[in-house]
Formats: structure tokens, sequence, C-alpha cells
């Protein structure tokens, strides 16, 4: 919109250029558990039924949970992630670029960076129709008024509660979704780009100490 173009040039004009991104965060995803996802889809491949039936779910249940492993599944968690992630968050007028970064086995790790936002849909929708039209309102009366320096302060406040926002309802939703519609247990902790290098760190540190225990005789 002509608006959310308004309020970007200003706030990067403000900013003194850079890529014109908002908030980065990163999203830490460890696959717990896939028995459940590798069942439900043998059940849906084998039609016999009866006691054979029953005696090949058994035996193809259990070969395929010593091929299918949490690594190879958090594999692909991440790239459909990377995928569908932006489209939902997209409905709400929030630009959203996410890209794997790391993995570890069935540790991924995703990077989320808030792009161009439309601040008038995103009211619109969290705040109905009335408070959308007055914040446009409010901006155009800026814009008019050629104050830079508030377009640009609006900007950076929307920018930090829509990563925040994005933060806690990913963090919540992801384990959530992909439990009821893939069978896949996920732990997924959100963390912001000023606290992801310490965390990520003490988690690899905690994760090799672990390793290290199970190995030991």
């Amino acid at each position: 919109s002509k608006i959310r173009d308004r309020i970007m040039a200003a706030a990067a004009g403000a900013g003194g250029g850079g890529d014109g991104g908002g908030g980065v965060f990163y999203l830490n995803i460890v696959v717990l558990d896939v028995s459940g996802a590798v069942e439900a889809k043998i059940d849906e491949k084998i039609e016999a039924k009866g006691f054979f039936g029953s005696l090949m779910n058994k035996a193809a249940n259990a070969v395929a949970k010593t091929v299918v492993t949490e690594s190879k599944v958090a594999t692909k968690v991440a790239s459909e992630l990377v995928e569908k992630i932006p489209g939902k968050v997209e409905e709400m007028g929030i630009h959203l670029h996410v890209q794997q970064r790391f993995q570890h086995g069935s540790f991924v790790v995703l990077r989320a960076q808030v792009g161009d936002v439309d601040p008038v849909q995103l009211l619109t929708i969290a705040k109905g129709r009335d408070f959308g039209e007055k914040f446009g309102q409010m901006i155009s009366c800026f814009q008019a008024l050629e104050l830079q320096d508030a377009l640009a302060k609006v900007q950076e406040k929307i920018d930090e509660k829509v990563t925040l926002a994005l933060m806690e309802k990913l963090q919540a939703l992801l384990p959530e979704k992909l439990a009821e519609e893939g069978k896949i247990k996920i732990d997924c902790i959100a963390k912001s780009e000023s606290e992801q290098a310490e965390w990520f760190f003490d988690f690899l540190g905690d994760l090799d100490a672990s390793r290290q225990r199970t190995k030991a005789p």
C-alpha cells in the first residue's frame, strides 16, 4: 500500500539505509519423536485387514522405525516450514523471510526476518476496521506534515511488536500443528537475534555432553 511504502521509505532514511528489513529471530527446533508419524503412514499404505493385515502392520512398523530417523524427519520438517510459514504470515499483512541456517542430527535452526509490514492491514485484522482506518489517517497526517522521524519511530515500534508476537506465536503453534497434523513431536524455542548465539552454543554443549554420557559404559 502507499501508506506502507511511505513508512518504509521514512524508516530507511532515518536508519541510514540497510536492507530495509525488520526484526530478526531464530526458531530452534528439535524433533523428539517420529514414531507416531511412521505408524500413521504405514496404516495408510497397508489396506489388508484381519489377522494378516495386523501382522503386516507390525512388521512394516518395525522395519520403518529403523530406517526413518528423527534426523531425516528434521530435514523434511525444516524444508516444509521454510516454504509454508511465510505464506501463513503473509495473510496477516506481514512479509517474513525464512531460511534454514543449521542442522545437527534432529536439531535444526531457522532464521526469520520480518520484511514489509502493512500496518493498516495488520491493525485492521488485530483491532478492527475502525482502528485500522484511524491509524491510516494518522500516518497520512504525519506524511503531510513531513514528520519523518515520527514515521520512522512508528515503523520501528511496529517491527518490534510484530517480531515479539511472531516469536511467541510460532513457538507455541508449530509443536501443536506438527503433533496434530503430522504426528511428529517437536520442541520449538524462539530466540531474538541478540539471544541466539549464547543459547545456541550452550545448547550444542549440552547436546554433546548428553551424547558422551550415553556412550559411556
